[in-house]
């Protein structure tokens, strides 16, 4: 890690793979071993430093694995799930279902934590709302530049009625995986409308978000 400017252990729970490279996001959420000792739990004690950014790096599986991966800049933020990963037409697109924050991870509220979940109604309206649906893609592996940034949108996950929705679990068609995709599906709890203007709040039950 640290030969790619890495330092510290960042925390990964997934990553892309398309036909000819391994695609990888580290955040800048890392592992303090030091205090995974002391009995309060692994994900409430991880360490986020916004001002780190986040690491693109890829391997290309073509060129065998003593080859040094190459690296992208990526603004800070952080995933559970990475959505897939594709090459096409030499730009590799990795999509994610993304946070700006770990909070859903590391704060009180965060996912489905089951404590939460079987609290009453005032605990579960707490609870931290699903990630966003952030692309990053690249394309210039002949620029040595240290510094050379991915590009990065966040893209619009808006219904009908003009309401922005979250989601979590993000799946697609397993026949597309590594390949270019058309659509998403992931799970909500903040399925439960509320009047025109207001953001919608968590309630039991839920919904598949397409």
């Amino acid at each position: 890690l640290e030969t790619i400017g890495i330092s510290g252990i960042p925390y990964v729970h997934s990553f892309g793979v398309t036909d000819d490279y391994i695609v990888l996001m580290l955040y800048p959420l890392t592992i303090p071993f030091d205090k995974l000792v002391n009995g309060r739990g692994f994900l409430p004690q991880l360490k986020w430093d916004e001002s780190a950014g986040s690491k693109l790096v890829v391997w290309d599986m073509r060129l065998g694995p003593s080859r040094a991966p190459s690296t992208w800049k990526a603004p800070s933020c952080w995933a559970y799930h990475v959505i897939n990963a594709y090459n096409e037409g030499g730009i590799i697109t990795i999509d994610l279902n993304a946070y700006t924050s770990p909070e859903i991870a590391t704060g009180d509220h965060g996912f489905a934590y089951l404590p939460n979940m079987q609290g009453d109604a005032d605990v579960r309206a707490k609870q931290e709302r699903e990630g966003g649906y952030l692309r990053l893609q690249v394309n210039d592996f002949g620029d040595p530049t240290p510094t050379r940034k991915a590009k990065a949108q966040w893209l619009d996950m808006v219904d009908a009625g003009c309401r922005d929705w979250t989601f979590e679990l993000a799946r697609i068609n397993e026949g597309r995986s590594g390949k270019r995709h058309r659509f998403a599906y992931g799970f909500t709890g903040f399925a439960h409308q509320q009047p025109e203007g207001e953001p919608n709040t968590f309630g039991p039950g839920g919904a598949v978000v397409k």
